[in-house]
């Protein structure tokens, strides 16, 4: 099975993320794995820069026992020192294995500080019908107006990164990527990232960055709106098109991300997710302090 973008190489290049690639050998069996983390003044974190972290095994079914020797294998390998940070993904995502390792992390005597609240398409169920009274009326409303969802070209990229950075900045926050490294993932991985634009006539009224995370899963990093086309609610028109092309590509899964910080729910970006027909998830959050420290 092949290892989802977070553990690959390519990515873990671009980011400056470290990794740990080898072979485990436990009872009979061996095990090909890979374990991604970053290290900072305080400590390691997994990931670095992804999502979400922890292990991947690229065979089937390991049992808690493994991923038990397999994390102490790991940080003693690394002769850690400070703090133990291990992001695990939402609970749709192989939950065969990763809740195996929260397990596992829970018996090392990790605490779980805090579960992110994650929401998900899931595109097998999703219809129209899920979305809000409001969510379609915008639809048809964006429609009336000639609206379309394209697919971005180069010469699209820096003005789709205006939109995503002034969205957040009217909202008193700053975009998490710079410019530089959203116009670099597209580029360089362009069967990976995607940027999607909704126009009306030659405005760009809302974006969406798509990034396939796995063969089943595709998942929003960024996406957001012109504030002075906001009454069309573009947001939903890409949503309801990126479940289609998602549906296209095969997945299973269209991920929309946190709507939280620190497991502290952000309440109305939480129920604009349940409008668009979303499923609740958890993220769990794992931190040990080392005892060697």
């Amino acid at each position: 099975m092949e290892s989802p973008l977070f553990w690959s190489d390519v990515y873990c290049e671009i980011n400056q993320q470290s990794k740990v690639r080898s072979q485990y050998y436990f009872g009979l069996d061996v095990y090909n794995f890979e374990f991604i983390y970053q290290t900072n003044e305080s400590g390691i974190k997994s990931p670095g820069k992804a999502t979400f972290g922890g292990i991947w095994v690229t065979e089937d079914e390991p049992t808690v026992s493994f991923y038990f020797s397999l994390f102490n294998s790991i940080f003693e390998s690394l002769e850690l020192v400070g703090e133990i940070r291990v992001v695990l993904p939402p609970l749709y995502f192989f939950p065969s294995k990763f809740s195996k390792q929260a397990i596992a992390l829970n018996l090392l005597g990790f605490e779980e500080i805090f579960l992110d609240v994650n929401f998900h398409i899931d595109i097998g169920k999703w219809t129209q019908d899920l979305l809000s009274k409001g969510n379609r009326k915008k639809i048809r409303q964006f429609n009336e107006y000639g609206g379309e969802i394209v697919l971005a070209s180069s010469s699209d990229f820096l003005n789709a990164y205006h939109v995503l950075r002034m969205n957040r900045e009217n909202r008193g926050v700053k975009i998490s990527m710079d410019q530089d490294r959203f116009v670099e993932n597209l580029v360089k991985l362009p069967g990976v990232y995607r940027t999607y634009l909704a126009k009306v006539g030659p405005d760009i009224v809302g974006v969406a960055y798509l990034v396939r995370i796995s063969d089943e899963v595709n998942y929003v990093l960024f996406w957001g709106d012109d504030i002075n086309f906001r009454h069309l609610s573009p947001v939903a028109s890409l949503l309801n098109f990126l479940v289609s092309e998602s549906r296209r590509d095969g997945c299973t899964i269209l991920d929309l991300g946190i709507s939280s910080v620190d497991g502290v729910v952000d309440v109305g970006l939480a129920r604009f997710k349940k409008n668009l027909g979303a499923v609740e998830t958890s993220k769990p959050v794992y931190h040990r302090s080392n005892q060697s420290d």
